[in-house]
């Protein structure tokens, strides 16, 4: 329990709203904040900035890399078509992105960080990031940032209400703790190789699914039928006979790549007819098997549990879960292919 008395909320300039009376601490009283981590005082600089939507372009040899594109369970930037924005050369403000380079995210997933795996020399970022000057203990600041004590300090000292949530730099307020043991320096060591280690396995996964990805590609793409592709827009008889009023299923990167399939000369069809035998998930419903129990640690007798939302772009689980329930009757065996069906659609990992 925390009690705060009256001076303090004078001293606080008659705040009196929960959340900023909040303290969050730990026993460790040796901690250090953010902003003296860093190499030099944080300047105007180092903060992204705004092209706006007008400067958005189909295609380009300059992006601009926005929030989205930092995620809590990534240590690398998510680049896609949605984080990373094709815009005009004009407003293109040079960064000089570095592999090694620590972002973070001031607003919307505020506290989200990244390194960058490699030198970024076309891309800008958004003004919801800054680029840090930190490199003494970058790692071990990075592997607290990552950590939820890192970001509830940032979340109690964060204005609520907004609809984007606004830290502006307030992340320099938080504290990082740092080992009291003689043996610190060590500690501290074998942190950073922990997260150098991690940072090694994500790019190696990464690597691994772009190279699958392209020999399908390149499969696909060098045996065509002789048809040729043909894109039309949609027209009002279309959308009748499909019932689809979504447009992404009417774009030309969909159609374009649904013709690359049913125009494989080695031929194409629906999984059940080539042989294999698929069935659903276990149901969850309590009306189904009963209340369960959840958790997010393993337990002793509790089943492993995959949910669609845990799938990640690369084949990978990012998250398991941990659930308590006699009733459970659905499990996976080795060389079983995970499909998701709802949630994020179309992910898949192989078992």
């Amino acid at each position: 329990m925390f009690i705060i008395n009256y001076k303090e909320i004078l001293d606080s300039k008659y705040k009196l709203t929960p959340s900023q009376l909040s303290i969050l601490d730990i026993p460790n009283k040796n901690k250090i904040l953010v902003k003296d981590l860093l190499d030099r005082k944080l300047e105007f600089s180092d903060k992204g900035n705004e092209v706006g939507s007008a400067n958005y372009v189909y295609k380009s040899n300059y992006y601009f890399i926005r929030a989205k594109a930092l995620q809590k369970e990534y240590f690398l930037p998510l680049l896609s078509s949605e984080t990373a924005i094709a815009i005009r050369p004009q407003v293109f403000k040079n960064f000089n992105l570095k592999e090694g380079d620590l972002i973070i995210s001031k607003d919307s997933n505020i506290g989200e960080a990244v390194i960058l795996d490699k030198d970024y020399p076309n891309f800008t970022i958004s003004g919801a990031l800054y680029k840090l000057p930190i490199t003494r203990n970058k790692f071990y600041f990075f592997a607290f940032s990552k950590h939820h004590y890192f970001r509830e300090q940032l979340n109690m000292i964060t204005p609520k209400g907004s609809t984007i949530r606004h830290a502006k730099t307030f992340f320099l307020k938080c504290e990082i703790p740092f080992p009291n043991q003689i043996n610190a320096n060590d500690i501290i060591r074998y942190i950073e190789l922990l997260v150098r280690a991690i940072i090694s396995k994500e790019k190696e996964i990464r690597r691994k699914n772009h190279f699958i990805l392209d020999l399908i590609e390149k499969e696909l793409l060098e045996n065509q039928k002789e048809s040729e592709f043909k894109f039309e827009n949609p027209t009002f008889s279309g959308l009748l006979q499909s019932s689809r009023f979504d447009a992404s299923y009417h774009c030309h990167d969909y159609k374009w790549k649904k013709f690359l399939i049913s125009n494989y000369k080695n031929g194409s069809g629906p999984i059940d007819e080539w042989g294999f035998e698929t069935k659903r998930g276990q149901n969850l419903q309590v009306s189904q098997i009963g209340k369960s129990i959840y958790s997010d640690e393993p337990k002793e007798n509790f089943y492993t549990l995959m949910e669609p939302a845990n799938f990640s772009e690369f084949g990978t689980v990012k998250k398991f879960e941990y659930i308590g329930n006699f009733k459970i009757s659905s499990f996976l065996e080795a060389g079983d292919i995970v499909f998701s069906a709802t949630g994020t659609i179309g992910k898949c990992f192989f078992f």
